[in-house]
């Protein structure tokens, strides 16, 4: 599976690499790229990737979020925040995960699990 880990600070998009990988055996190969956010540009992951980990640390991500599953329905996507409030505006751009930070290992492999079955 090849999964984007998309914004937030390189420590927390490496937290949330090493709680992937340290989940991965033998018959499950990740396969992560991590991407800095930059607002002022677009969303953009290469087409063989299915999941999306974003960070969202402010509502323009969340902007930005949008414009990109308009133009892409085969990424899974899984909002990852401390901002309990853009769990709210998640559902209504019909992103089915949503992930509190500090994350926790049992959500990141569910929200995973569940990708993989949405696929």
């Amino acid at each position: 599976m090849n999964i984007a880990i998309i914004g937030g600070s390189e420590a927390k998009r490496a937290e949330l690499e090493q709680m992937i990988l340290s989940n991965s055996n033998r018959s499950k190969a990740y396969s992560i790229v991590c991407y800095e956010f930059i607002e002022d540009e677009q969303i953009y992951v290469n087409s063989k990737v299915s999941v999306a980990f974003i960070f969202v640390e402010n509502s323009k991500i969340l902007y930005r979020i949008k414009e990109f599953i308009d133009g892409n329905d085969k990424v899974s996507i899984v909002v990852v925040s401390n901002r309990p409030e853009y769990a709210l505006e998640s559902i209504r751009l019909n992103i089915k995960y949503y992930l509190l930070y500090p994350l926790e290992q049992y959500e990141v492999l569910e929200a995973l699990k569940r990708s993989e079955v949405v696929l």
